[in-house]
This record gives structure tokens, C-alpha cells and sequence, in this order.
């Protein structure tokens, strides 16, 4: 039976992507950093907006807001450049990731700041960390102001969502996501 056609529609997504079987998509520091340039890189070539990021051992977490037709062959390319420096590093070959991206339609902003909660809350629920505050491998931290925020991170849809000037949209976030 044939996949499904991927929905290539501009707009919100919630990508995830695993590394192959039970493996390790991230070894170290080092992997999670060139993933992070790959995306920054990736982003700024199909213009997308990038609200947050989430990466964990074995698989990550972007909310990307994609133009027409630019999902597939981006992904597409984070993931194979990825590949490759993680293979050539590691001294591995063959397959990194499991299979292909997954990719769900975020439909209203409702469901966006619920995605994003999930995925900050994601370390959490792992036993990584006690606070979503406290994992450094994801674009929370800066988002809340307790970080440095990745310039290809930009979270102010999400903060539009809980009104109010900055302050008060980061509080109100914050009692969002750590209250889940």
C-alpha cells in the first residue's frame, strides 16, 4: 500500500523525527550542536519561522511555520546533512534517523501553545530534568528569558497567544507550561 501523500500546504507544523530502533540520535554536546547549525542553516534557506525546538536523546522537536511546498525538502535536507556528520563522526554508516519525519498540521493557536507545552514538558515526562527550565537542549529556556534564545528561534506567536507585554506573556507561559 502506498504512503500517504505528505500535506505540503504552507503553515504550522509539529515535526518529530527518531533516531533508528531504540538508537541514539544524539551521543553528546557535539551532535546535538551540529544538528542545531543544520537547522539554523535550514531555516534560513526555506525561510521558515522556527517557534521552538526540543532535543533529546533518541529523537527531537521543532514547531516550524513552513511556506508552500518547502517541509518536505527541508527536512529532507536537515536530516540528511545530519546523517552524514553524524555518521562520519561516529565512525558509522546507514541509517540515522527511523524512517521518515513526522509531520502533523497545527490548526489554531490553541493547539499550538498545547504542542508547545508538550514538547517542553518532554524532558520532564523522560526523568531528564524536574523543570522544563532546567533542559538546555531546547528553545524553552530562552523563550521564558532564563537563556539565550537561537536567533533562528522566534517563540512571539506563542507569546501573542497569552497577551500582555513581554513580562507578562513569559508569566503567563511559564504558568502554563510548568503547571501541565
Amino acid at each position: 500500500m502506498p504512503r500517504a501523500p505528505r500535506d505540503t500546504a504552507a503553515g504550522l507544523f509539529h515535526v518529530t523525527c527518531h533516531s533508528v530502533w531504540a538508537g541514539t540520535l544524539f551521543e553528546d554536546d557535539l551532535d546535538r550542536m551540529e544538528l542545531l547549525l543544520e537547522l539554523a542553516s535550514t531555516v534560513a534557506r526555506f525561510a521558515w519561522t522556527c517557534l521552538s525546538y526540543c532535543l533529546m536523546t533518541n529523537h527531537l522537536h521543532l514547531i516550524l511555520d513552513a511556506g508552500d511546498g518547502t517541509l518536505s525538502e527541508g527536512m529532507q535536507l536537515l536530516n540528511t546533512r545530519y546523517a552524514c556528520r553524524f555518521n562520519q563522526r561516529h565512525g558509522l554508516r546507514g541509517h540515522v534517523f527511523a524512517g521518515r519525519y513526522g509531520g502533523k498540521r497545527i490548526h489554531d493557536d490553541a493547539q499550538l501553545v498545547a504542542t508547545f507545552a508538550y514538547d517542553a514538558n518532554n524532558p520532564v515526562e523522560a526523568g531528564a530534568c524536574e523543570s522544563p527550565t532546567e533542559w538546555e537542549w531546547s528553545s524553552y529556556r530562552g523563550t521564558v528569558g532564563l537563556g539565550e534564545l537561537a536567533s533562528f528561534v522566534d517563540p512571539a506567536r506563542v507569546l501573542r497567544y497569552f497577551g500582555g507585554n513581554r513580562d507578562t506573556a513569559v508569566r503567563r507561559l511559564r504558568a502554563y507550561v510548568e503547571g501541565s
